[in-house]
């Protein structure tokens, strides 16, 4: 069976950010300590700026990729018409 554990917790599940509290706090027993609570929410609270500069940074190197393919390609296509000119002007 479950129960709120205190005010504090009760505050915090009625506003609906409860996820960690609710499964280490509202236990019948007192299943872990308040540095575990606190480490806990720290990593969740953590996670998700995380998570989303983890994405940025992959999209920013994908996106600094292709636009260096693209230039790479380019040169060697003025380089190959450069080189055709020269070509057709020396006969």
């Amino acid at each position: 069976m479950l129960r709120l554990a205190s005010r504090f917790i009760a505050t915090v599940e009625a506003s609906g950010d409860s996820s960690i509290m609710h499964l280490f706090c509202c236990l019948d027993s007192w299943t872990a300590l308040c540095s575990s609570i606190i480490v806990m929410a720290t990593v969740q609270s953590l996670f998700i700026p995380f998570a989303m500069s983890s994405i940025a940074h992959y999209l920013l190197v994908t996106f600094w990729m292709l636009l260096g393919m693209i230039f790479h390609a380019r040169m060697i296509d003025v380089a190959d018409f450069n080189h055709k000119i020269m070509a057709c002007s020396k006969k």
